[in-house]
């Protein structure tokens, strides 16, 4: 495992090898299973000659997680309060937002969508 994760910091830049144990195993068993290999040293030896495999291993390993919309409070003062107001005093200059710490990219469409829907009004 230690040689797996030195693999993956020198191949991709991230350090797995604080991540809880289990999650590593379950998501390495998943990977393993897709590549049909039989071993974990197996796999690292796929991991050192695969750049794919690589980033593979790594997407699955990053979680992403987004709890934007899970907060309603925040959301609903976004929408009703912070954007009403930027859209009021830049009425002809257009507004550009920025949407910090998105996992997937939906908090920044979702932000858009409500400036849009703003605008339109």
């Amino acid at each position: 495992m230690r040689e797996l994760f030195e693999l993956l910091t020198r191949k991709t830049g991230h350090d797995f090898s604080r991540y809880k144990r289990s999650t590593i195993l379950r998501r390495l068993h998943r990977r393993m299973a897709a590549t049909s290999t039989a071993s974990i040293r197996d796999y690292a030896a796929l991991l050192a000659r695969d750049e794919g495999e690589s980033s593979k291993l790594t997407d699955d390993l990053m979680i992403n997680v987004t709890a934007f919309f899970r907060d309603g409070g925040p959301f609903q003062a976004l929408e009703r309060i912070v954007i009403p107001d930027v859209v009021e005093r830049n009425p002809t200059d257009g507004v550009r937002t920025w949407v910090p710490g998105c996992s997937s990219g939906e908090e920044a469409y979702s932000v858009a969508m409500l400036f849009r829907e703003r605008a339109e009004r």
